[in-house]
């Protein structure tokens, strides 16, 4: 029986530390069922976009930002050839598609609009 009571009184607890608990209540109370979904979707939304910014920090900035630049070997360096035409950043148009590599993607997107 204590058992029941503790998960109980647990689940009341993480219920009122639950961020916008109360406000969502409130609107609920207001407004009616329909608008309070929205704004727990939104809730989790945001604790979603909070996670994956959380493990992006963890698992890509912070280990770029403690890595030490000269033993990294040639993952950073850039190759001679590669360094002539990093810059040379030409965009396809309708005159010359073949400008560069993205003249795939350029004819693709005048199909897909009608201007082909």
């Amino acid at each position: 029986m204590s058992f029941q009571f503790l998960w109980r009184y647990l689940r009341e607890k993480l219920s009122d530390i639950t961020p916008w608990q109360q406000r969502i209540k409130d609107i609920e109370s207001h407004f009616g069922s329909v608008v309070s979904s929205y704004f727990i979707f939104l809730r989790w939304l945001f604790w979603m976009n909070f996670s994956i910014s959380v493990i992006l920090i963890v698992f890509v900035i912070v280990p770029e930002l403690t890595v030490d630049p000269k033993n990294t070997g040639g993952r950073k360096q850039m190759l001679d050839v590669e360094k002539i035409t990093a810059y040379n950043l030409k965009v396809p148009s309708k005159k010359n598609p073949t400008s560069s590599l993205l003249a795939v993607s350029y004819n693709q997107v005048c199909y897909t609009t009608g201007d082909g």
